[in-house]
């Protein structure tokens, strides 16, 4: 009778799991046709642990495919991975401390890869801050709407999280509400995190007071978003003092100037938010140095069954020329085409001639409109800022000084025209980026 096989530890499971991805990749030559299971992985590190480890750190990373890329990171970052306690559990613990390192180098060639917008990341981290809203309070129906928005940024983030961490914030502005409890809420979205399945280590919900000496409540959640480390951070377009005359309350206008990272601005109801698996992105760019860090933050959201367009808005010939200068449809657009075709990313560049008169955000508008996006991925700043950051008068004594100081302050400065108008009026989810 043959002896019953026994299983490993989940530690050293994932770790072999993560070995046959990478084996059936290279075995394959890209084309997803391996078939080493992860025992058969486990007896092959008992008889040839170096010759594995060698492969692994030969691996050619551009043999693994979109979906594998996607199982790498999902078991790589999956809650029970623990290549210490996979080096315990396993009777070569040499070996498999080896393999854990070759595992991780593979996974900094990635992210390597990622920087030079040849790979998506699954692993982006995101900090929510929420106002304590729900979307089926039994209130007015104006105050109902006013109140859910940080419910839906909440549910936003949630949806696009993949494999990174989720941190929830929500300040506490001493409400005589019950309903505005800390305990109270901090309970429920740890709840919601777990009714959606997030892995307990992969989510933290906090509460903490206001701050009086805070100069403002967007200072605190720029604070807490430095404290978590957060990739994104992710705010309702208003909290509950209800919309302003632009439809962006102070805070998040505040958070959008001064947040080091990118910043997911959710609107009241995301009508176009999708219910399916499958949402679209829509870059918008121009040929500024932004658009290629645009491109950069959407691959840190998309995931395999997401769609990706590239938008661009053609200038117009100028009084006195015969056509238009932008030469972005003959340089730019085919280096956007290849990026997309390298990260297997459904998707398009779309250039569009405006010879309507029509301003560019309104063309924007319009186009978010048409393809029913889900997600607009924009710069604070475009050409505009940049053109009169070197066009700024300065001594040849100083010239690097004032390149330095324009650099910095275009990272807390106003808005351009463009995203200045697109903010005021959001049609969908807005990703804000900035140098």
């Amino acid at each position: 009778m043959k002896a019953e096989q026994v299983k490993p530890p989940p530690a050293l499971r994932l770790v072999h799991e993560a070995v046959a991805v990478i084996l059936n990749a290279d075995a394959s030559d890209g084309g997803g046709g391996g078939s080493l299971s992860p025992c058969q992985v486990g007896d092959l590190l008992q008889h040839a642990d170096d010759e594995t480890v060698s492969a692994l750190l030969a691996f050619d990373t551009s043999k693994l495919t979109c979906s594998d890329l996607d199982k790498f990171s999902s078991i790589l970052h999956h809650e029970n991975y623990d290549s210490a306690g996979a080096a315990t559990q396993s009777s070569h613990s040499s070996a498999t401390t080896a393999i854990a390192s070759a595992l991780a180098v593979i996974e900094a060639k990635l992210h390597e890869e990622h920087k030079e917008l040849d790979r998506t990341l699954s692993t982006a981290s995101f900090c929510v801050c929420v106002d304590g809203s729900r979307k089926n309070l039994p209130l007015k129906p104006a105050i109902e709407v006013n109140l859910g928005v940080g419910r839906f940024a909440f549910d936003v983030a949630l949806n696009l999280r993949h494999h990174g961490q989720l941190h929830i914030y929500y300040v506490d502005e001493f409400s005589t509400d019950p309903r505005y409890s800390p305990d109270v809420i901090t309970h429920d979205y740890a709840a919601l995190c777990r009714q959606r399945h997030v892995p307990t280590t992969h989510f933290s919900v906090r509460a903490q007071s206001q701050r009086l000496t805070q100069t403002t409540i967007a200072a605190q959640m720029l604070e807490l978003r430095r404290h978590c480390g957060a990739d994104f951070l992710v705010v309702g377009s208003f909290g509950t003092k209800g919309p302003q005359p632009g439809q962006i309350g102070n805070n998040t206008r505040r958070a959008i100037r001064d947040s080091e990272v990118p910043i997911i601005v959710v609107p009241p109801v995301p009508a176009s938010f999708p219910t399916s698996d499958s949402r679209l992105f829509v870059v918008a760019v121009d040929n500024s140095p932004m658009a290629l860090v645009c491109f950069g933050v959407a691959l840190k959201l998309v995931k395999p069954a997401d769609r990706l367009h590239v938008f661009h808005v053609q200038l117009p010939p100028g009084p006195l020329d015969l056509e238009s200068l932008d030469t972005f449809k003959a340089t730019t657009a085919p280096f956007f085409e290849d990026k997309l075709k390298r990260t297997e990313v459904q998707g398009c560049v779309d250039v569009v001639v405006n010879p309507s008169g029509d301003t560019i955000a309104e063309v924007i508008q319009q186009y978010l409109a048409d393809v029913r996006a889900a997600f607009l991925v924009f710069g604070l700043h475009g050409e505009g800022a940049v053109k009169s950051a070197t066009n700024r008068p300065s001594s040849s004594e100083s010239t690097t000084t004032s390149n330095q100081m324009s650099s910095s302050s275009m990272k807390t400065q106003r808005a351009g025209n463009v995203a200045a108008a697109l903010i005021a009026s959001p049609r969908c989810t807005l990703v804000i980026t900035k140098e």
